[in-house]
């Protein structure tokens, strides 16, 4: 509230609550600006409430009736074929799907993913430290792939980190300040170090 030019919030979701629908009417009308949903994720997909499940497609429908953005967790090695039906089906719905979909080791199908989907859009993040130190060591051995990568999708590829600040030793201001660097040295510079 006290400094909405600087932030957005964006509601997260639960696939399998009878209630997300009046919830997230609720958010928005609080001020959220987005919504997230974790029902992708390998840790939180419920099988009996898959990504194209009739209850979701109502949010489906309402956010894109009012253009309003998903960041979407999904992980493509298991789901995919569920993600791309709600693309399919809701083609005006924009999606961000962070941590390229967790398909950096497949950019060919990802890529392919971005040509045929247009509202479709991608995080630079790797999530946890572990992830974000096998990614950029992909992108440092195959440099030429990743860099054609990004120089083609550089208006669907958005800038983050996924890192956030929290109590926990490692998680403050100067380890916060490095992972940003990091991040912003890969895009910008020949080299760079990631400090976790």
């Amino acid at each position: 509230q006290q400094y909405p030019e600087r932030f957005l919030v964006f509601c997260a979701l639960n696939a399998a609550d009878p209630n997300k629908f009046p919830k997230m009417l609720n958010c928005l009308d609080r001020g959220a600006s987005g919504l997230k949903l974790y029902n992708g994720h390998s840790y939180y997909y419920q099988p009996d409430f898959p990504l194209n499940e009739k209850t979701m497609k109502e949010i489906y429908l309402y956010a894109s009736s009012k253009s309003i953005p998903l960041i979407f967790h999904v992980n493509l090695h298991n789901y995919k074929e569920e993600f791309e039906s709600v693309l399919r089906e809701f083609p005006k719905m924009k999606v961000v799907c962070p941590h390229y979909c967790l398909y950096t080791t497949r950019l060919s199908e990802l890529s392919a993913l971005l040509d045929k989907y247009s509202n479709l859009y991608l995080d630079i993040s790797f999530g946890a430290p572990e992830f974000a130190k096998d990614g950029f060591q992909r992108i440092s051995d195959n440099q030429k792939i990743f860099r054609d990568f990004f120089t083609t999708y550089s208006s669907r590829l958005l800038f983050s980190t996924d890192i956030g600040a929290t109590g926990y030793e490692g998680k403050d201001y100067q380890i916060l300040a490095k992972v940003f660097q990091s991040y912003k040295d890969f895009l910008a510079k020949d080299g760079f170090s990631f400090p976790l």
